[in-house]
C-alpha cells in the first residue's frame, strides 16, 4: 500500500521557493562557482547562455546573471558539471555540446577567476565522425589529484549508433585545464546515462552506462591509469529501454548496489551487487501512470530518515513520486506530489548549511528552480546588495527582500556610518508600487533617526487583503534608501547593518499572517571619491576642439591606447563608447549641435562618476 502522500517526506511541500533563471534549461548544477562559500544554482540553455543564481544566504538565491558562451553552438548543450579543474580551491565548470550534422562533439571548460567565467577552452571528442554527448561526470580516474571528464557519447548517422563511454584524462601538474586525446570505450546503442562510482571498493572509480536503443546496462573496471574494461553487461529483449542510473547500497550489504530507471515502462530495476563488479537483476518494479509523463533521471536519497536508500523520480508533467527503500534491495511503498510542471532534474543540497538538506527541483520550461526546505521553517530574507558610491553626491540603494511565502509587511531596523552616509529618505520601490496594482502598501511608517543616532526603522503593512503583496521566492526591491554621502578626500568603505530594535528582531510578514525572523549580513559599501575631468577633452589638454575627435576615432579603432579618463570619451553620458560619441563631439564643434554632457566647459565631476572610470584627468586638478 502506497503511503499517505507528504507524510514521510522530510520537506515542506507547500512552499516550495522558486528561482528564476530567465532562460530554458538544458542541464543544470549547484556548485559555489561564485567562491563565498554559498552555493549557487547554475544552469546553461540549449545555446550555451549559463546562468547563475547567486547564493545569498539562507538558502536563498539573489540576483540572476547571464554569461552568453554560445558562439559556435547550435542547440544541443547536453551536460553541466561543477568541479575544481587547476587545483587552485575554485569551482569551474564542463559542458558538452556538438552540432546537429557535423563532426566532432566537444566538451567545453570554462574556469572561473573571482566568480566569473573566464574564456571557453573547447576539446573535440572526434575529428570524422558526428560524436554527440550526452551525460556527463566528472571524476579522478588515474588518481593524480585532477579531475578526468567522464561522459557518454552516441555516433549519430551510424548504423544502430554505437555508444561509448568517452574519458578525457587531466594532464597532472598542468596550470590551465589541459586533457589527453579523449579515450572511447564502444559500447551497445544510443547512451543516456554515465555514472562513477567504486563499485568494488577497490580505492579507484568505475563507471556505469546505460544504453536506452541498446537496451543495455554495461559496467567498466577501472584497471589503473584511468582504464577501463568491461567488467559485466546485462541486455534485455525488448523493452524496458534504460534511461538512468544510479548508485547506492541499496540491501545494505557493504556492496554499491545499482537502481536503474527506465524509459518505455516507467520503471525501476535493482541489480544487486554480488561482488567482482557482477550484479544480480531484480524484478521490475512500476512506477507511475499513463498521464504522468516522461520519466526523467532519478535520484537516490533517504527520505523518510530510516536509515534505507530512497528512490526520487521527476516526471514531466510535474509529479514527482518516492519509492521508499526497505534496506533489502526492495521499494514496497509509494509517495507522490505535484509541483511545477517540466520537472527534468531533481538533487539535494545542503543550501543553508545548517545541517538539513535540501531538495531542489530544475523546471526546464518554467526555467526556474523551485527549493523545498529540509528543516521545514519557514523563512525570508533582507539585505542591501553591495554596492560603490561616490563621494560628495546622492544614492539610492534598493532594499531587498524574498521569503518562501508572499510577503504581507515588515518591521526592520538597520545602521550605517552617519558621518559617511546621511540617510534622506527611504519610500516604497517601483517593484512594490507595480506588485501592490499602483495601491501601494496599506501602512508605511519611516523613523530616518535623529541627528545623532544612526538607525532607521521601516515599519509597513503591504497588504491586508490578502490580494496584492510581494510575491513568494521571488527577489523584490521593498524600498529605496536614498542616502547623501560625505565629502570624502580619500576612498573608504563603511556598512549598512541590520539590527534588533525596541520591538524585537527584524522580521517579514508573510501569507496567512505569519511573522518570520529574516536572516540577513552586513553590506560593504564602497565610497569612491570621483576624478573631476572635463567632458570632450579626450586629449587631456584643456581644451574641447578638432583634436579630440581625431584621438578619440583613433581609440575606437584601436589605433591608440585608451586613456587614464575614459568619462572624458563618452560625450554623451550614455555610458557607451561609440560611433555616437565622435558624431556628439564633431556636430558640437562644426555644426552648432549639442555640447558634451557636464562637466562642461568647466572641470567637474559627473553626477555619475561610476559610469565610465576615469583615474585621472591630467588638465583637471
Amino acid at each position: 500500500m502506497a503511503c499517505e502522500r507528504g507524510l514521510e517526506a522530510q520537506f515542506q511541500l507547500s512552499s516550495p521557493l522558486p528561482t528564476s533563471v530567465g532562460l530554458i534549461i538544458s542541464e543544470h548544477c549547484i556548485s559555489d562557482v561564485t567562491g563565498d562559500a554559498l552555493p549557487d544554482l547554475i544552469a546553461i540553455d540549449g545555446g550555451g547562455t549559463l546562468a547563475i543564481a547567486r547564493g545569498i544566504g539562507g538558502g536563498l538565491h539573489g540576483e540572476v546573471v547571464h554569461y552568453p558562451r554560445g558562439e559556435g553552438i547550435d542547440g544541443l548543450v547536453r551536460g553541466l558539471a561543477a568541479g575544481d579543474l587547476e587545483g587552485d580551491g575554485d569551482q569551474d565548470l564542463v559542458f558538452t555540446w556538438s552540432h546537429p550534422m557535423d563532426p566532432g562533439g566537444f566538451v567545453s571548460v570554462l574556469v572561473f577567476e573571482n566568480g566569473v567565467p573566464g574564456n571557453r577552452i573547447d576539446y573535440m571528442l572526434d575529428p570524422l565522425l558526428n560524436r554527440v554527448p550526452f551525460d556527463l561526470t566528472l571524476s579522478d580516474l588515474n588518481g593524480d589529484g585532477r579531475l578526468d571528464i567522464v561522459l557518454c557519447t552516441t555516433l549519430l548517422g551510424e548504423a544502430f549508433q554505437p555508444a561509448a563511454v568517452t574519458v578525457l584524462i587531466g594532464v597532472a601538474n598542468s596550470t590551465i585545464p589541459d586533457y589527453l586525446i579523449p579515450q572511447h570505450y564502444t559500447r551497445s546503442s544510443m547512451a543516456r546515462d554515465v555514472e562513477v562510482a567504486d563499485l568494488d571498493l577497490d580505492g579507484d572509480p568505475d563507471v556505469v552506462l546505460s544504453c536506452r536503443e541498446g537496451n543495455s546496462l554495461s559496467i567498466f573496471e577501472n584497471v589503473g591509469n584511468g582504464q577501463l574494461a568491461l567488467a559485466s553487461e546485462y541486455l534485455f529483449l525488448e523493452e524496458p529501454h534504460p534511461y538512468s542510473v544510479a548508485v547506492g547500497d541499496l540491501d545494505q550489504n557493504g556492496l554499491p548496489d545499482l537502481l536503474l530507471g527506465t524509459w518505455m515502462t516507467r520503471s525501476l530495476i535493482p541489480f544487486l551487487a554480488t561482488g567482482s563488479l557482477q550484479f544480480d537483476r531484480q524484478a521490475e518494479i512500476t512506477v507511475g501512470q499513463l498521464g504522468w509523463g516522461v520519466m526523467h533521471r532519478l535520484r537516490l536519497h533517504d527520505m523518510n530518515a530510516d536509515g534505507h536508500w530512497d528512490a526520487v523520480i521527476p516526471f514531466s508533467s510535474g509529479l514527482i513520486t518516492t519509492l521508499y527503500g526497505d534496506g533489502q534491495g526492495d521499494f514496497p511503498d509509494q509517495d507522490w506530489f505535484v509541483t511545477y510542471q517540466s520537472a527534468k532534474g531533481i538533487g539535494f543540497t545542503d543550501l543553508d548549511n545548517n545541517g538539513s538538506v535540501e531538495m531542489i527541483l530544475e523546471h526546464t520550461d518554467m526555467q526556474l528552480f523551485t527549493t523545498f526546505f529540509g528543516d521545514q521553517e519557514l523563512r525570508g530574507r533582507a539585505y542591501f546588495e553591495p554596492a560603490s558610491v561616490s563621494a560628495g553626491l546622492n544614492h539610492e540603494l534598493p532594499l531587498k527582500v524574498t521569503a518562501n511565502l508572499g510577503i504581507r509587511g515588515a518591521d526592520l531596523t538597520f545602521h550605517f556610518d552617519s558621518s559617511i552616509l546621511q540617510p534622506q529618505s527611504l519610500v516604497p520601490s517601483s517593484q512594490l508600487m507595480t506588485a501592490t496594482a499602483g495601491n501601494g502598501p496599506d501602512f508605511w511608517w519611516v523613523d530616518l533617526g535623529g541627528t545623532s543616532g544612526e538607525s532607521v526603522t521601516l515599519s509597513t503593512i503591504i497588504d491586508d487583503t490578502g490580494i496584492y503583496g510581494l510575491g513568494a521566492g521571488l527577489v523584490n526591491d521593498l524600498a529605496l534608501f536614498s542616502v547623501s554621502v560625505s565629502d570624502l578626500s580619500q576612498d573608504a568603505v563603511t556598512t549598512l547593518t541590520f539590527e534588533s530594535s525596541t520591538a524585537g528582531d527584524p522580521f517579514l510578514t508573510l501569507t496567512g499572517g505569519l511573522q518570520v525572523p529574516v536572516s540577513h549580513d552586513v553590506t560593504p559599501i564602497q565610497v569612491v571619491v570621483p576624478t573631476r575631468f572635463l567632458r570632450g577633452d579626450v586629449n587631456e589638454n584643456g581644451s574641447v576642439n578638432v583634436g579630440d575627435a581625431v584621438v578619440l576615432l583613433r581609440r575606437m579603432f584601436g589605433l591608440d591606447p585608451q586613456g587614464n579618463c575614459l568619462s572624458a570619451s563618452d560625450t554623451d553620458a550614455d555610458g557607451n563608447l561609440d560611433l555616437s560619441d565622435a558624431i556628439r563631439l564633431l556636430t558640437f564643434l562644426f555644426s552648432g549641435g549639442e555640447a558634451p554632457e557636464a562637466p562642461y566647459p568647466d572641470c567637474g565631476i559627473a553626477l555619475d562618476p561610476l559610469l565610465f572610470p576615469c583615474e585621472s584627468h591630467s588638465f583637471c586638478p
